[in-house]
């Protein structure tokens, strides 16, 4: 039986990046913007409409990708999973929305969300490293767009909180690396090289 079920892709720009002091979309990780790590990785994987959240639009139009205004910028992370949805809200797919500073996104990760969320259309599907639910790596359902907004009006602003009461689907994933963001400049000293490069773990 064919699957109709279509997936979209999301990477979040808008973060203030307090931690790193620059922002982290437009670091330059192997001759690139960061944010390109999770661009490519959702093109890899099949992924054929993707679009930035938030961020710089003039600077991040030199990815060459759609660069869409974040509706409630300085909101954390939950305002730009609202504002994916929002965005493809017409297009009736389910979202993967991932965080721009996964320097080590893995096209074979994606690929298993989406399988993942073609079994279960109707749920936040999320993957799970080490009992830790990677939340900046999930996969949203159309459905879950009032739910969200609900909490999202109500002063909830984490993604894990906001889900509750709708269906989740977790799954558990081994290679953690691939989870992993860089959150301050020591982040980034342990995951590159002395010339800018990533370090690969394998």
């Amino acid at each position: 039986m064919e699957n109709d079920h279509r997936v979209s892709g999301a990477v979040l720009a808008g973060g203030e990046s307090l931690r790193m002091g620059v922002d982290k979309a437009t670091m330059l990780v192997d001759g690139g913007f960061l944010i390109e790590k999770p661009l490519k990785a959702l093109e890899a994987a099949g992924v054929e409409s993707r679009a930035i959240i938030g961020g710089s639009s003039e600077v991040l139009k030199k990815t060459g990708s759609l660069v869409v205004p974040d509706r409630w910028p300085q909101q954390g992370p939950l305002g730009g999973i609202l504002s994916a949805l929002h965005f493809f809200k017409e297009q009736k797919c389910s979202v993967i929305v991932l965080a721009c500073d996964l320097v080590l996104a893995n096209e074979n990760e994606i690929a298993r969300l989406i399988q993942q969320a073609e079994l279960f259309p109707h749920t936040v599907v999320v993957p799970e490293v080490q009992e830790r639910r990677q939340w900046m790596h999930a996969c949203w359902p159309p459905e879950a767009l009032p739910h969200l907004e609900k909490a999202f009006s109500d002063g909830e602003r984490a993604p894990f909180r906001a889900v509750h009461g709708f269906p989740v689907t977790s799954f558990k994933r081994d290679g953690n690396d691939f989870y992993k963001d860089l959150d301050q400049p020591s982040d980034l000293l342990a995951a590159t090289d002395g010339d800018g490069k990533v370090r690969r773990s394998h």
